[in-house]
């Protein structure tokens, strides 16, 4: 199975289509990994809404596809986005 993480010291996003799918992709990470889910950035997970705000993600690293294939059995589509720093200018 592919594995891919976050980048730990990155910046990123988690995006989803509908506000009430949050606290859904929230618990989601909590049931995956109740360990990462403490380092789970404020704001992490957000509304598109045509710009990508990205969140620095300290610690946090996450199974991406895990992830993916959790929210798709719950019928929520999401799009994660992981860069490292060095890509970002401000």
């Amino acid at each position: 199975m592919l594995h891919c993480k976050f980048i730990a010291k990155g910046y990123g996003c988690i995006f989803v289509f509908k506000p009430e799918h949050i606290d859904k992709v929230r618990r989601i990470i909590r049931e995956l990994d109740e360990f990462e889910y403490d380092y789970l950035p404020d704001g992490y997970i957000a509304v598109w809404d045509g710009e990508a705000k990205l969140c620095y993600t300290h610690k946090f690293e996450l199974n991406i596809p895990e992830l993916v294939v959790a929210c798709g059995k719950r019928n929520i589509p999401i799009y994660c986005v992981t860069l490292p720093p060095e890509t970002i200018t401000f």
